[in-house]
């Protein structure tokens, strides 16, 4: 007893019949073909992953160049700064210097205005 229509039966036995004729040549000749794209889809990603690493590495190489110049300034800069900072402690020194002298001449300015005014009384 078949309680399936005639055309589905129809259709089964044409599928199944179908299938009985593939054989293992041809799904290794399908699986060969998925493995050929496959390689393909690969290699077109490796290729571009090597643009991109070739890019970056120029793009990094210049952003090393831009850090090591602005680097160089900024040390020639400190040392710029270093070499004022020397300046006005010399200027500083000298002017302490000066302030002393000054300090001196006023002592003796006051002593003589005290031994004047003593010879005066």
């Amino acid at each position: 007893m078949n309680i399936l229509p005639k055309k589905a039966t129809d259709a089964f036995k044409t599928t199944s019949e179908a299938l009985k004729r593939i054989t293992l040549a041809d799904i290794y000749t399908k699986i060969e073909s998925l493995e050929n794209r496959l390689d393909t889809r690969v290699d077109t990603l490796s290729e571009r992953i090597e643009k991109v690493d070739e890019k970056f590495d120029k793009r990094f190489d210049k952003l090393d160049q831009k850090i090591d110049t602005q680097v160089g300034q900024v040390r020639q800069e400190i040392g710029q700064v270093r070499q004022e900072v020397g300046q006005v402690r010399q200027e500083f020194g000298q002017l302490g210097q000066r302030v002393d002298q000054i300090n001196q001449r006023l002592d003796t300015i006051m002593q003589m205005l005290v031994d004047i005014s003593k010879k005066e009384k």
